[in-house]
């Protein structure tokens, strides 16, 4: 399992971030999530199907979260 790191995540409204969440539900490689202080670990299940990883990108991308965390993943991704 790989532990992603989103730090200071953006929300538009409270509503943009329980859609934020129930995205995060949806997405299948997702194991656990973990909040602490400003940020929110992700626990992913590797390998990462490419759907997932797909998922991740998008999720990442629409609530500027550092993409960099994401290279963990491409190697691992089948």
């Amino acid at each position: 399992m790989i532990k992603l790191k989103c730090h200071r995540i953006w929300f538009y409204s409270p509503t943009d971030e329980a859609m934020f969440f129930e995205f995060m539900k949806r997405i299948k490689a997702i194991r656990k999530t973990e909040g602490v202080g400003e940020n929110l670990f992700l626990y992913v299940k590797t390998p990462v199907s490419e759907k997932s990883l797909w998922d991740l990108k998008g999720l990442f991308r629409r609530y500027r979260i550092a993409s960099t965390e994401l290279k963990k993943l491409k190697a691992k991704a089948k």
